[in-house]
């Protein structure tokens, strides 16, 4: 296998898992009261990770689920 296709094949890896976890802090904000903008929401991603990261960590002390 060429170099290239590992390459390839760990890029799309690493974007799906992205994606899935994305969806995952969508959905968990979502329960919360924020409100998400899904028309801008590559825009918005950085910005809803670090409430995620606020809101977990201000109700179990840590970061995460």
């Amino acid at each position: 296998m060429e170099l290239f296709h590992i390459f390839l094949y760990l890029a799309i890896f690493c974007a799906l898992v992205s994606g899935v976890m994305i969806m995952i802090i969508i959905s968990e904000l979502q329960k919360r009261p924020v409100k998400i903008i899904f028309f801008l929401l590559r825009l918005y991603i950085p910005k809803y990770v670090g409430q995620y990261k606020k809101l977990t960590l201000t109700e179990t002390g840590k970061v995460g689920k």
